[in-house]
């Protein structure tokens, strides 16, 4: 029933209802999504390859404005990192060189890991989504707010959030297997579709910048 998962529901009821059809839900579209891309990207390659860093640079508005979502809840200290690296990638992305596309990979393989809950030695040691969904979290959270128990941004606000961060995940794998799609295949892309990567806000890549500065003092 899915006006259970409105906050006038109890919160039990919401967390089991939750994990009924909300997690099987989200998991089958992201795995059919992904699944759809990948027999696109094999059967297709040259017809959908163009959209790959267009999907990509979506992919981390979508990471950075979840981030800032999480920041009015007890995982703010994970938002901080997934915001920041996000703002990184974006870097990345518009100089478009092969160096920081390997970075950005790096990156992007660490923030999967780390929201899966498998970096342990760095005090990951819980999925993101079990941290906003355990069965302390709503006592940390009206802790953490020193909200009433009846209010509603331990409820409503934390549930949704539930779903942003189910979708945040699959975000994350896609931005990891995208990036390092677009480094390995790097040198394949002809210098005009690296140019119009690089000038989608009007940047420009440091060796270009480099290149025009030297042609001057040349002149």
């Amino acid at each position: 029933d899915i006006m259970s998962f409105l906050p006038t529901s109890g919160y039990d009821d919401t967390v089991q209802n939750m994990h009924r059809v909300m997690i099987p839900l989200l998991g089958t579209i992201g795995t059919a999504t992904g699944c759809a891309l990948i027999w696109v990207l094999a059967k297709r390659r040259d017809k959908i390859f163009q959209y790959i860093p267009k999907l990509y640079f979506s992919g981390f508005v979508c990471q950075l404005v979840i981030s800032l979502l999480l920041l009015i809840s007890t995982s703010w200290t994970i938002a901080i990192q997934l915001s920041l690296t996000a703002i990184l990638c974006l870097y990345a992305f518009f100089l478009f060189e092969k160096e920081w596309l390997f970075v950005n990979t790096i990156v992007c393989i660490y923030n999967l890991l780390s929201v899966l809950g498998k970096v342990s030695f760095l005090g990951y040691d819980d999925n993101l989504y079990s941290m906003l969904d355990n069965s302390s979290a709503r006592s940390s959270c009206l802790s953490y707010f020193n909200a009433d128990s009846d209010s509603g941004v331990c409820d409503g606000y934390i549930a949704s959030l539930r779903v942003f961060v189910m979708f945040l995940i699959y975000i994350v794998a896609f931005l990891s297997f995208t990036s390092y799609l677009l480094y390995r295949d790097f040198d394949s892309l002809s210098e005009n579709e690296k140019e119009s990567q690089r000038s989608l806000l009007g940047s420009k890549s440091s060796s270009s910048n480099y290149e025009s500065i030297s042609g001057n003092e040349s002149s």
